[in-house]
């Protein structure tokens, strides 16, 4: 088998042109970022450009890999927007509360109960926190229990945890049996108009008979004394 010297040598000759094109587009080590020199500007991006990560030719702008910074951001956005999203899903806030029993007035001694109705009904956290503003008037538990202690005014009010309010302003006003009427205290009113109604109620029939008794008994007294 003759071989084609003459064929081989032209390839060889072709392939060591290309090869020195390359090198001298391409002079010089790649460093560790992946970039190297580009004499001829081959790529339109100047003298010197990246190929790092298998991207295609490339600038480092502020010596940041435009590939890499971006699919890393983008990923970490991609990461905070799902979390927040989860997030959202997963928490329903309140946005109103409001107290269900209209109590203006109370005695003192009494109790009250009182409760309150959050929107949405949904909401994740519906814990409710009660307060009095002057507890020396009136208390409230945690549940909603009021007690009235003295006269005066107080403020109760509910409150939920992420700050939503509503406020019931309660007036504590003294026992019945301790007010009075023009000076007159009601006991001694209920005493005079017992009297009172006593004497209305009087029979006249009884006192026609015990006025009879008075004078027979007078008559018998006179005829008693003439016989001695």
């Amino acid at each position: 088998m003759k071989y084609n010297f003459k064929k081989v040598y032209a390839i060889l000759i072709s392939l060591m042109f290309v090869m020195s094109g390359y090198l001298f587009a391409h002079s010089g080590r790649t460093d560790s970022n992946g970039g190297h020199k580009d004499n001829q500007n081959k790529s339109g991006l100047g003298s010197y450009h990246y190929h790092c990560g298998g991207y295609p030719a490339h600038l480092h702008e502020n010596g940041a890999c435009p590939y890499t910074s971006s699919s890393t951001t983008n990923q970490n956005t991609i990461t905070t927007s799902q979390d927040e999203k989860n997030t959202e899903e997963a928490e329903v806030k309140v946005i109103k509360i409001e107290i269900n029993e209209n109590i203006s007035k109370m005695k003192v001694g009494e109790t009250a109960k009182v409760t309150a109705t959050i929107t949405p009904e949904n909401a994740t956290d519906k814990n409710i926190e009660w307060k009095s503003s002057n507890e020396k008037i009136a208390t409230i538990s945690l549940t909603g229990k009021i007690i009235a202690l003295e006269p005066g005014k107080t403020n109760i009010t509910a409150q939920t945890s992420n700050g939503k309010i509503d406020t019931l302003e309660i007036t504590v006003e003294e026992e019945e049996d301790k007010e009075s009427v023009n000076g007159v205290s009601t006991e001694d009113q209920d005493i005079d108009n017992t009297v009172a109604t006593s004497s209305e109620n009087s029979n006249p029939i009884s006192g026609i008979v015990g006025l009879g008794l008075i004078g027979g008994g007078a008559y018998l007294g006179y005829q008693k004394y003439r016989k001695n």
